[in-house]
């Protein structure tokens, strides 16, 4: 049907090393992912029992179409409201059948040099 043919173009967009959380609906069809974490309300051990996802979750695929899917729109996403800063929306065509969301990375601190200054606006001697 629709959610399975929308599905397929969500899944063409994922790195295949990427470590995804998702919901029940498409938990399945994403296990051959470097790592693939069930997306629900349960706490996991994988998770120390806590709310949310694993750390190293670089992913995650909410099925909004199908009829036990508890997050029907983006402002239902724990994450967008309690961790705004880590996460953000990718956009897709799924007309609302799939929120995906992206991990953001975190700068990488560039080393200064030795006399503290930064690298990228030190002028060349």
């Amino acid at each position: 049907g629709e959610r399975a043919a929308e599905f397929e173009k969500i899944l063409a967009t994922l790195p295949k090393d990427a470590r995804i959380a998702s919901t029940d609906y498409v938990h399945t069809r994403l296990t051959h992912f470097e790592r693939s974490y069930d997306y629900s309300g349960y706490p996991r051990a994988v998770n120390n029992y806590q709310p949310g996802v694993p750390s190293d979750t670089d992913y995650i695929v909410i099925d909004t179409g199908h009829h036990y899917s508890e997050i029907k729109s983006i402002d239902q996403v724990r994450e967008l409201q309690e961790e705004p800063d880590e996460w953000e929306v990718v956009p897709n065509d799924s007309h609302g059948l799939f929120i995906v969301l992206k991990r953001k990375r975190r700068a990488v601190a560039k080393p200064a040099l030795r006399d503290g200054s930064d690298p990228e606006t030190a002028q060349l001697q």
